[in-house]
């Protein structure tokens, strides 16, 4: 990780470890102890630690894994996953998030995972704040003309299918795979059917899970 800071770097590295061990544990219970668990929220509370210097060195690491794989085909299997911190009253920056008075964040990843199911880790990911329910309904709404498709919410699909599939080593193929979400045909169609048969092949699994 290039944080910019040997000691935010040994830091970081040292709290993944911890959260490597614990997994499903909460931060307190995966740091052992309150000094450690107070260095972890300073760790976050820095405006020097660039979350996505943290992501490019896990994506470089997952490339190298894939690289190690004798083989020219890979998975990769994107979804979206939602950050509930309705309770927390002092985060700020949050956005609706589907329910009544909910509020949190949008994650949008793309990870890479073995033909035999072996998962490598993330190839891209994004961060994603709604400003409101009712803007978006009202985008919604509206013709294909009157609002960008880099505009729309459902651009995070054709975003990091470009984003995941660049970052693959030469001549691995990328077999994408979601859910009916992205199942959307203008940008479908006009902006990454020939870049994705190229490349690849996009999966949509026709349900939910």
């Amino acid at each position: 990780m290039d944080l910019g800071d040997e000691r935010l770097k040994a830091r970081a590295a040292h709290l993944a470890a911890r959260l490597l061990e614990h997994p499903a544990s909460s931060l307190p219970q995966a740091c052992l102890g309150w000094a450690e668990t107070k260095a972890a929220y300073r760790l976050f509370d820095n405006d020097d630690v660039d979350p996505n210097a943290i992501l490019e060195a896990h994506r470089d690491a997952t490339v190298e894994r894939i690289g190690d794989l004798a083989s020219d085909r890979i998975l990769v299997v994107h979804d979206t996953t939602t950050l509930t911190y309705t309770t927390h009253h002092a985060v700020k920056g949050m956005g609706p998030i589907g329910g009544p008075k909910q509020l949190g964040y949008f994650v949008h990843s793309a990870e890479a995972v073995s033909l035999q199911g072996v998962p490598l880790g993330l190839l891209s990911q994004l961060r994603l704040v709604r400003e409101s329910e009712r803007e978006t309904k009202e985008t919604a709404t509206q013709s294909d003309r009157q609002v960008p498709p880099e505009e729309r919410e459902s651009y995070r699909w054709i975003q990091l299918l470009l984003e995941s599939t660049r970052a693959l080593p030469p001549g691995v193929q990328p077999i994408h795979v979601a859910d009916r979400e992205a199942d959307f045909y203008p940008e479908f169609g006009a902006r990454i059917f020939q870049i994705a048969w190229r490349r690849g092949l996009w999966a949509l699994r026709q349900g939910d899970s």
